[in-house]
């Protein structure tokens, strides 16, 4: 019965911000709707997630209006890969087209986005413990139309990319309550010089982001995302200028198996329109001023992975490294058709970080009431 409420939960969010949203910069998995975190979702597991943005603009003196969005399922296959598979869907997109000259044919389905994530690749830098991944990505484009104005150029071919992460999690083994900080740095080719893949357009997106966990079930935090060319695409595009964007962050844990983050980010660059096409103008920024994200994540379980996801948030959670240890090894053991192994020396350096992590707890602790006591002295 688990098992069927959570494909209808599943179905549900697939769609839920089709309606409401845009992303072209989703990946899903682990981390915020920019920065992909350098873990994978553990082996076994799967993860719906659907992302939705939604913004308005004034283009010569006319409002225009684009509701968008993505829906992802992610695959972790063994401890260090991870599958990912995302369809990008644009539900209104006269509202973003002030010349009148695209249907809704012309743009559902929009661009498919496959990936293949190497992650969990662990280091230690003093005392911190980074997590790392690499993803390799490729996206087809199933859309009729894909130089849109106010959004990441998508070129008419298929496009690879490469996507390197790296990650600090506070509390490594309960990364969904710890605070987490994330840099991501994303090579695409364009492939839209049909002569030459090195001649095509190239592009640099970057990304920071730092959230921290107010309470149990909340994580506030910030973020700067941004894109740049490394080999400008051809004069007739759009979005052929740099960007950045500043962003809050909130994300909310519902239930153990499912999330929402909230994410309002505004334009914070200016670069000069340098698009030269018919029905642009110069006096139009290329990007929007502002843009409202919402993505929510369901881990399901499944026949590999063992999980309530409707328990109540944090219940039953691990609550020491050596308790969180033995749950992997129990989640593990209970999987049938693939042989999922938990790496001792990994374990390891997650202990060691938690000891490293109450140690200082202690020694701070101990500063305070030394600093109390001093002051106790003092007042006598």
């Amino acid at each position: 019965m688990q098992l069927v409420i959570s494909l209808l939960v599943s179905f549900v969010l697939l769609f839920s911000l089709v309606i409401p949203s845009s992303g072209e910069e989703f990946a899903g998995g682990y981390g915020t709707n920019w920065v992909q975190s350098g873990m994978t979702i553990p082996a076994g597991s799967m993860m719906v997630t659907s992302h939705g943005r939604v913004w308005t603009k004034n283009f010569s003196n006319v409002k225009t209006r684009n509701m968008s969005g993505v829906v992802g399922v992610h695959f972790g296959f063994m401890r260090n890969i991870e599958l990912g598979l995302s369809q990008i869907l644009y539900q209104d997109p006269l509202w973003a087209d002030p010349y009148g000259k695209l249907g809704i044919s012309d743009l559902i389905p929009f661009n498919l986005e496959m990936r293949l994530k190497f992650g969990n690749i662990y280091t230690t830098w003093g005392q911190l413990l980074l997590v790392h991944s690499f993803t390799g990505g490729m996206s087809y484009p199933a859309s009729k139309v894909n130089n849109l104005p106010y959004h990441t150029y998508y070129s008419a071919a298929m496009e690879p990319s490469m996507t390197f992460s790296t990650s600090w999690y506070s509390r490594p083994l309960t990364p969904e309550e710890s605070q987490f900080f994330g840099v991501s740095i994303t090579y695409k080719n364009h492939n839209d010089v049909v002569s030459s893949i090195t001649k095509s357009a190239q592009s640099i997106t970057y990304s920071m982001a730092y959230t921290y966990p107010v309470r149990n079930t909340i994580s506030l935090g910030g973020q700067v995302a941004g894109l740049f060319f490394a080999r400008m695409p051809k004069p007739n595009v759009f979005s052929r200028e740099p960007y950045a964007y500043l962003s809050v962050l909130g994300e909310f844990r519902i239930m153990e198996g499912l999330s929402f983050l909230v994410s309002p980010e505004f334009l914070i660059t200016n670069a000069k329109n340098s698009t030269k096409h018919k029905y642009d103008t110069k006096k139009e920024k290329n990007y929007e001023p502002w843009r409202l994200n919402g993505m929510f994540k369901f881990i399901p379980p499944t026949p590999f992975y063992k999980i309530d996801p409707f328990a109540k948030t944090g219940e039953g959670r691990r609550s020491t490294a050596g308790a969180a240890i033995r749950e992997r090894l129990s989640r593990q053991t209970k999987l049938s058709l693939f042989d999922w192994t938990v790496d001792s020396e990994v374990d390891l350096l997650f202990l060691n970080s938690d000891l490293m992590r109450a140690q200082q707890e202690r020694e701070r602790a101990e500063a305070e009431l030394k600093r109390l006591e001093n002051e106790l002295r003092s007042n006598k």
